[in-house]
């Protein structure tokens, strides 16, 4: 080990500085290795002291954030933090690093800054004062958190002692927008200002756009853009907010040729890739999305969000334990991270783990009262337990927390429809289709409706609809049969419970109800195999269902009308099946009764 002079490390540091400043971000780097001990200098290592040790560790952290490495970055600023617990730049470092997913740590980092002595006097590269760049870190965390009045008021005080600050001004503006309700006439002020403090960067025209966009001043927003492709040179960073904006917008094919353009000017800017891969996934390209998350995976294995993507794309293949599995190892590094743990419990939602699913969004319905989500998924998780009219309430909370989402409209349709609240239901499930027409299950909850409402015509054209949506809704054949069977169309109806038994082999009601549109059409035989299935099924049911009764009579009808006198015993053993499900009441009983006695048996007593 070659112990450095006093000065060595830190010249060497100042050299790496320079290389920097010149463009030469690989020498800088490999110098401040050399500081740091990790690479040799000749055929020695160096041993600095920790002062420079820190300072290159820094260097080498800011060179990972510019490109994007922000797991590679925040384990830079780490190190230069074991070196010199105190050291400022690695500080506010690693606080811009942990912004991107975990705000209350990035808090505690920018805290530390605002305790330290001299973080009023030193300049950081952004001409602000380190304590400066700790306000508006702390400020941007505590939006983050919702902290909103507290991260206004920073960014207020911030903002008058650096009037022509173009991103405390722009931030300041979204603190206007998170208020509740928006003062968005303050917050285009703010970013009006933003832009003519810094007219060549891009960030606050495109919050002012987006703000003209939300408030349906459509044609402002375009000229806003206009007005920035005339002024901001383009640049990767540029076509990556466009595509996350076009991504906001829910306007998918636009974000990937944005996201794509950024690739061509930087082929390995991490945050691009992940953006583009949150563009697929959400588009339905879900083998682009995981080729893409690969591609990231392999230049940044923990980048911010990538476990979570993951699990959504586990989710959106119905790989729900995969996905609980992904989220649980996220979890891991970050064991508070509560959209982590929303996603977590809709997995086991999904997966049917309801009891942890409880467990886990009680955790987020705490921490977050008004989650829509966490409440649509502890709704979510009554409805999977058969608690439908529970479900409702928490069902409902989702909705009046966020009314923009059709999927929350769309169960509290779902809820109301399993309830009975066949009024109710029909409005959720219309409001779902208006926000999101391409919702397959939100036509299927209509048809259904609609056929309990006794309109099977206006049903079946819901389910057709379905159908074309989501095929893989093995539901909506059994539907279309029901539908068919109402309106008399018995071959089509057939057809459409041939269908849903094909994909689903272990639902008895479809087979009753396919064994009993057999015997209507005359097919015995068939009509007799159908029904074998449904009454071994419905008979290993618990609690028996109500259609079980019926089932065996049909089978002894169709058995016994068949003509095989060796088949005798089977027939009667289904009718006194028949007997001893069906109700008192049952208006079949007298006509079994009577066919036993016919078969030469002695029916049971009443």
């Amino acid at each position: 080990m070659l112990e450095a002079t006093p000065t060595h490390g830190e010249a060497m540091v100042r050299q790496a500085r320079m290389r920097l400043d010149a463009g030469d971000a690989d020498a800088a780097t490999q110098l401040a290795r050399q500081v740091t001990g990790h690479e040799p200098v000749g055929e020695e290592r160096l041993w600095s002291s920790p002062g420079a040790r820190a300072e290159a560790w820094t260097l080498i952290g800011s060179v990972q954030e510019q490109r994007g490495r922000l797991t590679q970055a925040l384990a830079a600023y780490d190190q230069a933090l074991e070196a010199h617990d105190a050291h400022v730049p690695a500080l506010l470092g690693a606080g811009r690093v942990l912004l991107h997913d975990r705000p209350n740590d990035a808090l505690v980092r920018f805290e530390s800054v605002l305790q330290a002595e001299g973080a009023a006097d030193g300049i950081v590269p952004s001409g602000r004062t380190a304590q400066q760049e700790a306000q508006l870190g702390a400020a941007r965390a505590m939006l983050a958190a919702d902290r909103v009045q507290e991260a206004k008021a920073t960014l207020e005080g911030l903002a008058g002692a650096r009037e022509d600050d173009g991103e405390v001004l722009l931030w300041l503006g979204r603190a206007e927008e998170a208020l509740d309700p928006p003062n968005h006439e303050a917050a285009e002020q703010h970013y009006r200002a933003a832009i003519q403090a810094a007219p060549d960067g891009f960030a606050p025209y495109l919050a002012l756009a987006e703000l003209f966009l939300d408030t349906e001043r459509g044609s402002d927003a375009g000229a806003v853009l206009a007005q920035a492709s005339s002024r901001v040179d383009e640049s990767a960073d540029m076509r990556l907010a466009l595509g996350r904006f076009e991504i906001r917008r829910n306007n998918l094919a636009a974000a990937i040729r944005e996201l794509n353009r950024a690739l061509q000017l930087d082929a390995d800017l991490p945050p691009a890739i992940f953006a583009l891969g949150v563009a697929h996934r959400r588009a339905g390209h879900l083998e682009r999305a995981a080729e893409t998350f690969e591609r990231l995976a392999r230049i940044d294995t923990s980048h911010p969000g990538l476990a979570l993507e993951r699990g959504l794309l586990f989710e959106a293949r119905g790989e729900s334990e995969r996905a609980v599995a992904s989220y649980r190892e996220a979890l891991e590094a970050a064991p508070n991270d509560m959209d982590l743990l929303l996603r977590l419990g809709a997995a086991q939602v999904a997966a049917g783990q309801t009891d942890e699913a409880e467990d886990t969004l009680e955790r987020v319905r705490q921490s977050r009262p008004n989650s829509a989500e966490a409440n649509h998924f502890m709704g979510r998780v009554q409805f999977a337990r058969g608690q439908y009219t529970e479900a409702l309430g928490p069902l409902r909370q989702a909705v009046r927390l966020d009314p923009s989402r059709g999927e929350f409209h769309l169960y509290v349709g779902w809820a109301g429809l399993e309830a009975g609240s066949l009024g109710e239901a029909l409005t959720s499930v219309e409001d779902a289709i208006e926000r999101d027409p391409s919702l397959g299950d939100a036509y299927w909850i209509r048809g259904e409706i609609l056929l309990r409402s006794g309109r099977p015509r206006d049903a079946l054209d819901d389910l057709v609809r379905a159908l074309e949506l989501k095929p893989s809704r093995t539901e909506i054949y059994a539907a279309m049969g029901q539908a068919h069977n109402e309106l008399r169309n018995l071959a089509e109806a057939e057809a459409a419970y041939q269908q849903a038994v094909s994909r689903v082999d272990d639902n008895g009601e479809w087979w009753y109800r396919l064994g009993r549109l057999r015997m209507d059409r005359g097919n015995r035989g068939e009509a007799k195999l159908a029904l074998a299935r449904a009454t071994l099924l419905g008979d290993a049911t618990t609690p028996l269902p109500g259609w079980l009764a019926d089932a065996h009579r049909l089978q002894a009808d169709a058995i016994r009308l068949g003509g095989n006198r060796g088949e005798r015993r089977e027939a009667v053993q289904h009718y006194r099946r028949y007997l001893e499900l069906a109700p008192a009441g049952a208006i079949d009983r007298a006509d079994v009764r009577r066919t036993l006695m016919d078969l030469g048996e002695v029916p049971p007593p009443e």
